[in-house]
């Protein structure tokens, strides 16, 4: 998905951030013991680190990942600006906000004790511009848009957003071409109407919704958001779930969902900024809204995994994904638990099997159909011990860990699962599918498994092969030289 060409795109595009401006200062230290005064801890500081926070820290995850940004915003007239101001520029970041007199300089410091956050103090303003404030940040746009190729509005609720400029943001956008991605904390979105994707975690949907009974599942979401976004004039609307990944719903009804990236959580400071970045980023760069929403969510999770507000970089990402196809390998017992919170979250599962000794056109081809059945994708892979018994002592070419990589780099596949037995039928019946697919020179009296899946309201696909390809004929033609 990411190669030369892919960060090449990137260094190509300019990309303008509109929105609420802060830092986020940490201050580090540790803590041995409670304090006589108060029942809190006494820290004792053995660092400070400052970053970009709110809008900046979109934009920085722009920069990040290599293309040009210009973040649009307001500071005060103090220290904290001229911070600002050093860190944007030492990130090559463009920031072509205007001070305000008797304004603060948003920050938010969080003190880490022994690794662990224990407090946060914010220092900010929060009212909104002044008109001939706001005049100048609107008298920015037009140039700093028609330079653009998207442009995100990034609404901390601290006062720059108001309804007039995001109106302004999205109507001149429109007039440009322009592609608008909008994030906000606030629960009134009718502002954001014209955007093409808002971003909101799931509590500032419910919030914005303004129903506290709406679950956290796919079914809950879909069913909600298409109205809202009609109702809006918004493209789509892509919910972050935490653990439940991402759910994108379009006001025409398309929606997918996207399983979250496990990792270790470490610090949720700025996950949403990082979704926004990366969005904004593939979006721009021509990636459909699935591939960037799911590149998104790769970036999201390598954020999470990192102390403070990070900045994920193409690198990471690029590194991330050399390693995503091991993540795809499943043991049964780890496949059985990913299949309850799948099916959780309403997900239709498919199941196809086989050997898949040398990879081709035809496997391509049953693997993209398959795909296209349900959600997720589930291949039962047969041994090296099975495929001997199958095919012969001298089968397979490959071994079963090659095969299984190989299988796990296709993006139609979700997961792969490597059984000992000669027929999945156990792997079948612990999967349930909801779709069981095999190919072509199959009848679905012959299918393995075919009558438990039916039994359980499933049903079975048999996709049409592909005229001379297969594993067999391409073992014949090598050994006849």
């Amino acid at each position: 998905m990411l190669t030369e060409h892919t960060r090449q795109g990137i260094k190509q595009l300019n990309i303008l951030v509109i929105g609420d401006v802060m830092l986020d200062e940490y201050i580090y230290g540790n803590v041995s013991r409670i304090s006589q005064e108060a029942p809190v801890p006494i820290i004792s500081a053995t660092g400070r680190k400052m970053v970009l926070g709110g809008a900046g820290n979109v934009a920085s995850g722009i920069a990040a990942l290599g293309a040009s940004v210009t973040l649009l915003g307001a500071v005060g007239e103090d220290a904290g600006a001229d911070e600002l101001r050093g860190m944007a520029k030492q990130q090559g970041i463009n920031f072509v906000g205007i001070s305000v007199k008797n304004r603060k300089t948003a920050k938010k410091t969080r003190i880490i004790g022994n690794g662990r956050q224990i407090a946060r103090y914010d220092s900010e303003s929060t009212e909104y511009l002044h008109e001939d404030e706001e005049t100048k940040l609107i008298d920015e746009l037009s140039m700093a848009i028609a330079n653009s190729d998207i442009v995100v509005i990034s609404d901390y609720a601290k006062g720059v957003c108001s309804g007039r400029l995001c109106r302004s943001v999205i109507k001149t956008s429109k007039q440009s071409g322009k592609p608008v991605v909008a994030d906000t904390k606030r629960a009134d979105w009718s502002r954001f109407g014209g955007a093409d994707v808002i971003a909101p975690n799931f509590e500032e949907f419910k919030a914005a919704l303004k129903n506290q009974n709406i679950k956290n599942t796919e079914a809950d979401i879909v069913g909600e958001g298409e109205g809202f976004a009609k109702t809006l004039d918004i493209g789509g609307i892509l919910v972050t779930r935490s653990q439940h990944g991402m759910t994108y719903v379009s006001r025409s009804g398309m929606h997918f969902t996207v399983d979250a990236a496990v990792r270790e959580v470490y610090d949720v400071s700025g996950a949403g900024d990082t979704v926004v970045a990366f969005l904004a980023v593939f979006f721009a760069l021509g990636e459909s809204i699935e591939n960037a929403i799911s590149i998104a969510n790769t970036g999201a999770g390598i954020a999470v995994s990192k102390p403070g507000t990070y900045a994920v970089s193409y690198d990471d990402i690029a590194a991330s994904y050399a390693q995503s196809q091991k993540s795809k390998l499943y043991t049964s017992s780890e496949l059985e638990s990913a299949l309850h919170t799948w099916r959780n979250d309403g997900r239709k599962i498919v199941f196809t099997n086989g050997c898949f000794d040398v990879l081709h056109s035809g496997h391509i081809s049953l693997l993209t159909k398959a795909k296209n059945e349900g959600d997720l994708l589930v291949v039962g892979l047969n041994s090296d011990l099975s495929v001997r018994r199958l095919k012969g002592p001298e089968r397979p070419a490959c071994p079963e860990l090659e095969r299984a990589t190989v299988l796990a780099a296709l993006e139609a596949v979700d997961a792969v699962v490597i059984f000992e037995e000669d027929t999945p039928l156990s792997l079948i019946q612990m999967t349930r599918p909801n779709v069981l697919v095999k190919g072509g020179d199959y009848t679905e009296g012959t299918v393995v498994g075919a009558d438990f899946v039916k039994s359980n309201g499933g049903r079975i696909v048999l996709v049409p092969l592909v005229p001379g390809k297969s594993s067999t004929s391409i073992f014949e033609k090598i050994q006849n030289g």
